[in-house]
């Protein structure tokens, strides 16, 4: 099962090594989207990296289903913005580009579990 999650119920340490000073904060979870594992979709099997546009959009890479998909600030479902057939590979990491709403994504070949080639792609997103 996935689900992917805006904020973790975790406790976060902060330290600031100049001040010899350490802060906790506890976060809880906000909102959450995800659950069965598979292609379908709102479903996912493997989502591995997430980037936020200046809407607090949310894109999600989807590694073993290929692609990259798209989510309201509230995580509802809202679109597939980089399918499978635009990459040579697996979307492992991604970075939003607000200035010219560039979605940057890092696309691994994978065969026998090694990645044999890599690169970066670049897609505007409207």
């Amino acid at each position: 099962m996935y689900c992917l999650s805006v904020l973790l119920s975790v406790r976060l340490y902060v330290s600031l090594p100049e001040s010899n000073k350490r802060y906790v904060t506890l976060c809880q979870i906000v909102h959450s989207h995800g659950g069965q594992r598979g292609s379908q979709t709102g479903q996912y099997n493997g989502p591995v990296h997430v980037a936020v546009d200046d809407n607090e959009a949310v894109f999600v890479a989807d590694y073993v289903n290929g692609r990259v998909t798209l989510l309201s600030p509230t995580l509802n479902y809202v679109r597939e913005v980089v399918s499978p057939d635009k990459l040579n590979g697996l979307p492992s990491q991604l970075c939003f580009g607000a200035h010219k709403h560039h979605l940057y994504i890092a696309d691994n070949e994978v065969s026998s579990g090694k990645t044999i080639a890599g690169r970066v792609v670049v897609f505007r997103v409207q």
